[in-house]
């Protein structure tokens, strides 16, 4: 199924437009540990990692809330922003605090201080 998934994604690429299902896409990849299809949403050009779903959420507060450092890095790799606040003003440290992610929020402050 995943593959199918790729294969379909890569062959639409030139003419797929950034849509809602994308966005979930790309947050559920974020909150399932899920590098190879962010990283295939990145590589098609198609991923808007700053773009905003459910509750103005980004897939770094998803990436956030499971206290996954590895996405996180991946995500601001990619350009994820560290001041979006989703809908109930946190950002994803303030998120990564309040789910007592404790590593990934020093490591998320450290990153937020550099910039």
């Amino acid at each position: 199924m995943l593959t199918l998934l790729l294969e379909t994604l890569e062959k639409q690429a030139p003419t797929l437009d950034w849509t809602p299902e994308l966005h979930e896409a790309l947050c559920e990849a974020a909150y399932l540990n899920n590098q190879g299809i962010l990283e295939m949403l990145i590589k098609l050009g198609k991923a808007d990692v700053n773009s905003r779903g459910q509750q103005g959420r980004t897939a770094l507060h998803h990436a956030a809330q499971r206290g996954d450092q590895i996405m996180a890095e991946l995500l601001i790799r990619h350009g994820a922003r560290l001041d979006i606040k989703d809908s109930d003003g946190r950002t994803a440290l303030e998120v990564a605090n309040f789910q007592e992610h404790k590593a990934l929020a020093d490591w998320l402050e450290q990153k937020a201080r550099a910039r």
